[in-house]
């Protein structure tokens, strides 16, 4: 659903999306994020079932994880200490390659 509008919305903004051969690189990106996913996932669920309290770190952690991961701003906008430290977070690398590859038409890290 959020692809359906992301296409309607390329003739409203549509110097934001540039169509290259750095698209095709798109489902190994979100392959990657899927695989990360699901190991944490898996991780997680292990140590739940074994200790109750995991599910709160795992509430806490995501938030966390939300507010540190680049979603609605560009890296760019966060100055250099912090931004080194945000290149740790391994959700942050995947949504910066993934903008790079959507919004950029290339895939690196500037």
């Amino acid at each position: 659903m959020e692809a359906g509008l992301v296409l309607l919305l390329i003739p409203i903004w549509p110097h934001a999306f540039k169509l290259s051969p750095a698209l095709l690189l798109v489902p190994v990106i979100l392959a990657v994020l899927v695989l990360l996913l699901v190991g944490t996932v898996l991780m997680t669920s292990v140590l739940n079932v074994i200790y109750r309290d995991v599910a709160y770190l795992v509430t806490t952690s995501l938030t966390l994880l939300y507010w540190l991961t680049p979603i609605i701003y560009p890296i760019g906008f966060v100055p250099e200490p912090y931004a080194t430290v945000m290149h740790f977070n391994p959700l942050a690398s995947i949504l910066i390659a993934l903008r790079g590859c959507i919004m950029d038409a290339r895939c690196r890290r500037r």
